[in-house]
């Protein structure tokens, strides 16, 4: 658990990039599939993962984590450490994990409501807009794979 006010900060940071990964990916993949669009699914996933992540979570660890610990289950406990990345490279990794969600975000937001358009998919029927945010998001979800590949 965090003990300072920077520790808190940066546990609500991590919370709000994971929530917003996990928002970009589902929203785009969904998305893509016709099934729902990303304007929609996205936004609510993003809400709803950090708003209860960031609430429940401390509240949980509190409850458990003694016992964890006690049993010998963390993760430091199970699995041996491994060589780390240098830090420019996990640095890099994870500025190419911010940009790519924020990115995918917006362009997701954008081209799921039709305020930005891929003209090679200019024939692409009204509705969840599957084919402009499939292939407008693939670089970014590209970019964001890259990213986590490199943490």
């Amino acid at each position: 658990m965090p003990r300072s006010p920077l520790g808190w900060l940066a546990f609500l940071a991590v919370v709000g990039l994971s929530a917003a990964v996990c928002a970009v990916t589902i929203g785009w993949g969904l998305n893509w599939l016709g099934f729902v669009p990303f304007s929609v699914l996205g936004n609510i996933i993003l809400l709803n993962n950090a708003v209860v992540a960031g609430i429940l979570s401390p509240l949980l660890l509190l409850a458990i984590y003694p016992r964890v610990k006690a049993a010998g289950l963390r993760y430091d406990d199970i699995l041996a450490e491994g060589p780390a990345r240098p830090r420019p490279v996990r640095l890099l990794g994870l500025a190419l994990v911010v940009i790519a969600t924020v990115a995918g975000l917006i362009a997701g937001n954008l081209l799921s409501t039709g305020q930005i358009a891929i003209p090679a998919l200019a024939a692409d029927p009204p509705g969840t807009r599957a084919a402009q945010v499939g292939v407008g998001l693939l670089p970014i979800i590209i970019l964001l794979l890259i990213g986590v590949a490199l943490l």
